[in-house]
């Protein structure tokens, strides 16, 4: 039987289909995730317990477990599953390195590709509680990753792949996964693709200019948009605008933080660099706030290092 293998978010993912995407399985991998496909079917796995429903990318979402959200997320009698209105379900155990793709009609494979990759696999990391996972597009220069945060539609793909046009690598264009090690952060990457424009279940355009190897944590930028005639400006942003700033970047959601993440996040905003970008809302001028960002980078020499 064929099998695709790959890894993003530092996932080596093993898939009994091979899904039309283009990503290498040379990647630096710390677990492995192994995927099932199973129509679904009247003995499904009962799960008590379940958050509000949300709309994901136009569609209907839904997060279940059989142990009460309020126990520990990482108990090894603990499943979970999430639902996609319309298309598939995803079924996986804590104690396993196994997930099972449910699905009733055929399988969508352009749609399964943007669900696993953009989604679920982040989710599935964010509840192992194992990883710091940011809404972020991070590209790289000089051997470092840059994160760019903002809300939704705040300039952040846009801004990434401006940076690829002019030749950086991409590392992820709208979540990300850092690992404290050797006393840095170090930001895994996710998969080539981009979407400066966004589309419902689209992965985007596919680049060659994509970095495979996690990279060390340079700054982070906060994506602050400005009147089209205003100065493009950078300030360091300090104390509790940080900590404001990273958490509303935190991905957490569909269940609360816990107490653990709330760790994660004070240790970063301790041991990172964050900036905030004054940006005017006018693509023309991007080549300005591209030049500047470099030039703040050439004068931070703990960037550098």
């Amino acid at each position: 039987m064929n099998e695709m293998k790959f890894v993003v978010y530092g996932v080596e993912v093993h898939s009994p289909v091979i899904l039309p995407v283009s990503i290498s399985s040379k990647g630096i991998s710390s677990q492995v995730l192994r995927l099932q496909t199973h129509h679904s079917n009247k003995k499904k796995k009962v799960f008590k317990y379940k958050t509000p429903v949300a709309e994901i990318h136009g569609r209907i979402t839904q997060l279940y477990t059989n142990i009460p959200f309020s126990s520990s997320r990482t108990l090894i009698e603990r499943y979970w599953k999430i639902n996609i209105e319309g298309l598939f379900s995803f079924v996986w155990g804590n104690a396993s390195e196994n997930m099972i793709i449910e699905y009733e009609n055929e399988l969508d494979l352009e749609k399964l590709s943007f669900w696993l990759l953009h989604t679920i696999v982040p989710i599935y990391l964010m509840l192992k509680q194992s990883s710091l996972l940011l809404h972020a597009s991070v590209v790289e220069v000089n051997g470092k990753a840059l994160l760019f945060v903002a809300p939704s539609f705040g300039g952040k793909s846009t801004l990434a792949d401006f940076f690829i046009r002019e030749g950086h690598s991409l590392l992820s264009d709208d979540k990300v996964r850092l690992e404290h090690m050797d006393e840095n952060y170090f930001v895994y990457p996710s998969y080539p693709y981009r979407r400066p424009y966004r589309e419902f279940e689209m992965l985007g355009k596919h680049t060659k200019y994509f970095s495979d190897r996690p990279l060390a944590l340079g700054s982070i930028y906060f994506l602050n948009y400005v009147e089209p005639k205003d100065d493009c400006s950078i300030e360091s942003i300090l104390g509790l605008h940080k900590f404001e700033i990273l958490k509303n970047a935190y991905l957490y959601e569909p269940v609360s933080m816990s107490k653990i993440e709330m760790g994660y996040l004070m240790h970063l905003v301790k041991n990172s660099k964050v900036y905030q970008i004054n940006m005017p809302k006018d693509l023309t001028r991007l080549s300005e706030v591209y030049d500047m960002i470099l030039e703040h980078t050439r004068s931070d020499r703990e960037f550098l290092l």
